[in-house]
């Protein structure tokens, strides 16, 4: 059974889903590497949170939220492959932040 979504409309023109295009479009910038994990976490949080319910009490979502909740989950584990490759396969060294040290004052003539 394919079901639709019905918006409310506001004088005529059906509403779109704006919860579930803000998901689409942070699912889309969580494949790029500069936002990358934050906007994927979004994208799948808006996705939930664009859902309405219907008679039955079930969540119906609509076809952006839930292209938004895939792309945000599939961004996470690209990225979860990718830091298990580089970080424990390969056995790349993870950074090492030190503390800064004043080099000691020259005792020069």
């Amino acid at each position: 059974m394919n079901a639709t979504i019905e918006s409310p409309t506001i004088s005529g023109t059906p509403r779109r889903d704006s919860l579930g295009t803000a998901s689409l479009a942070l699912g889309v910038a969580g494949l790029l590497p500069l936002p990358g994990v934050v906007a994927s976490v979004m994208a799948i949080a808006l996705g939930l949170a664009a859902g309405v319910p219907d008679e039955h009490g079930r969540t119906r979502r609509s076809q952006s939220a839930t292209a938004g909740i895939a792309l945000g989950a599939a961004s996470l584990v690209l990225f979860t492959v990718i830091c298990t490759l580089v970080f424990v396969v390969l056995d790349y060294p993870m950074p090492h932040i030190a503390t800064y040290h004043e080099p000691a004052a020259c005792s020069c003539g």
